[in-house]
């Protein structure tokens, strides 16, 4: 199904659109060595085929589910005709999509995104929106501290730190996307500064990150805020990358390391929540992920959306993959795993104490969510 603009948004932030060429030739079926297809074409076979082709070349997941891709091909080639439309095709090519448990996949047409937020995806997930229920029924608003990243010459919120109106020896950080506004000097030392205060402070008791509805973003922003909660050089997990046209071919297990600068680190000891739902992607479930290996970090809500392995504008193994008729595939372009080597892609992170959200208290003014927080800083 078409995604929404509004959830393109959330979760698509950005596109890095790689280009790989092909040139016709023989499509009867996979063959050992890779076929080559025409620069330009709008012939619905030889674009199935280039599909097919690009996706067993870069796909990373293959060794982590039980999809056969081979027998796609068995299945779906039959259906594919030179007179099917576009729009046929499309629709093919989104239904072999959804296979994939790459969580950032996408079907890029033009200036519209086909991806992970399918209608099936949305009904199964209700999304419930709280933050205009938080801003109006749970947090101090005489205490906001605003930080906001700049696009062109313009400046988006990214954040906010607060307090609980009712609760105030908890302290409340909503934050939206990843967009690195701490890559601005003061909002960084602000940051650090009112996260020290909050640790060595007896008025508070706690600290409640709220990723919910977070789509992620940039790496960046993801290590630094991270490196505010860790100290020197922290292992949070691995990665591997594949190496070759073999579906099985990657690299070891390579560590993810956060080099926490001694000056940036604040070392927050004191009991910190996470707050996750089924619309935390990407750099906010990698922060769940890398956060929650820590002993005072507990994940409260829902499990996350299940995509870990991010897409980056250097194709240094695989990812993004441009069919002749102009179609551009967005893949992964690594799988990420926990400290344990566990990988989640596709499935989600699953939270430490699950909490769905509630339609029902939402549409009562309350954020059941939050309320399951604020009672186990409480405790």
């Amino acid at each position: 199904m078409k995604q929404t603009k509004k959830m393109k948004k959330a979760v698509n932030s950005f596109f890095y659109i790689l280009a790989m060429i092909f040139m016709l030739f023989g499509c009867s079926s996979p063959e050992a060595e890779n076929p080559s297809f025409p620069t330009l074409s709008r012939d619905a076979v030889t674009n199935f085929d280039a599909f097919w082709y690009g996706v067993s070349d870069n796909y990373m997941f293959f060794p982590y589910h039980t999809l056969n891709w081979d027998d796609v091909y068995t299945q779906y080639r039959p259906k594919i005709t030179a007179s099917m439309s576009e729009t046929d095709l499309r629709n093919v090519i989104l239904e072999i999509m959804n296979k994939l448990i790459d969580g950032h996949k996408a079907l890029v047409i033009e200036d519209e995104s086909y991806g992970v937020f399918t209608e099936e995806y949305i009904n199964k997930h209700p999304l419930v929106l709280t933050d205009s229920i938080v801003t109006a029924n749970y947090i101090d608003t005489s205490i906001i501290i605003r930080y906001a990243f700049q696009e062109n010459s313009s400046f988006f919120q990214e954040g906010y730190l607060s307090r609980m109106k009712n609760n105030k020896s908890i302290a409340y950080f909503r934050y939206y996307t990843f967009r690195n506004a701490f890559e601005f000097a003061e909002q960084n030392d602000n940051l650090k500064e009112n996260l020290n205060i909050l640790q060595r402070s007896s008025s508070y008791n706690g600290l409640i990150l709220d990723l919910r509805q977070n789509g992620g973003g940039d790496a960046i922003a993801f290590k630094n805020l991270v490196a505010k909660f860790v100290q020197g050089s922290y292992n949070w997990g691995f990665s591997k990358f594949r190496l070759s046209r073999d579906r099985y071919d990657a690299t070891p297990f390579i560590s993810e390391v956060i080099d926490a600068d001694v000056k940036d680190n604040v070392y927050f000891t004191k009991p910190l929540v996470i707050l996750t739902d089924r619309y935390s992607f990407s750099a906010a479930e990698v922060t769940a992920l890398a956060l929650r290996n820590l002993p005072n970090v507990v994940i409260i809500g829902d499990t996350t959306g299940g995509a870990q392995g991010p897409i980056s504008p250097n194709k240094d193994y695989t990812g993004n993959f441009k069919m002749p008729n102009g179609w551009v595939v967005q893949l992964a372009q690594k799988a990420t795993f926990d400290k344990n080597k566990n990988i989640f892609e596709g499935q989600g992170l699953p939270p430490d104490i699950y909490v769905k959200p509630s339609p029902t208290a939402a549409a009562e003014g309350r954020d059941n969510v939050l309320d399951r927080a604020v009672e186990y800083i409480s405790k």
